[in-house]
């Protein structure tokens, strides 16, 4: 074999080599950028998830006033949500659209205004916050407030 020979091929092995350590980079990094966005995409995707849950979670383990539960049956009562907000010491499950969800009893928000009816609701009362969650899809089925001594 003549040394022009082995030199071209020399060359050509080093060409090879480099470009089966560049494509093998290319692909490692690709790999890597695909695992960056899959992290972003699911952070994304749990951030929307917190935006649209932020009407219920917001009183989950806030104390509030009667007044602000009036306010907040009132807000779901006009909302799409499938929900049940429930006032414990009145046992009264507010429900407006899911008809699947089982609730203890069904009331006009006017008797939760109303003094003397058993659904009042004291605007001055303080009413600890909590949400229930379905066990099937982890969504928000119930925004429960307990009366606090």
């Amino acid at each position: 074999m003549n040394t022009g020979h082995l030199k071209q091929f020399i060359e050509i092995g080093i060409v090879v080599f480099v470009t089966i350590l560049l494509g093998t980079y290319a692909i490692t990094g690709a790999n890597k950028s695909t695992a960056i966005a899959d992290k972003g995409f699911k952070k994304q995707d749990e951030m929307g998830l917190m935006i649209d849950e932020y009407d219920y979670s917001k009183y989950d383990g806030a104390t509030v006033s009667g007044s602000d539960v009036i306010a907040a049956i009132k807000q779901f009562q006009s909302a799409d949500a499938e929900i049940c907000v429930e006032v414990t010491h009145t046992g009264i499950c507010y429900v407006y659209t899911d008809e699947t969800l089982t609730t203890k009893s069904t009331a006009n928000i006017a008797n939760a205004q109303r003094k003397g009816t058993a659904e009042y609701i004291n605007p001055h009362a303080k009413f600890l916050g909590s949400i229930e969650r379905d066990s099937t899809d982890n969504s928000i089925r119930k925004l429960i407030f307990d009366i606090q001594p």
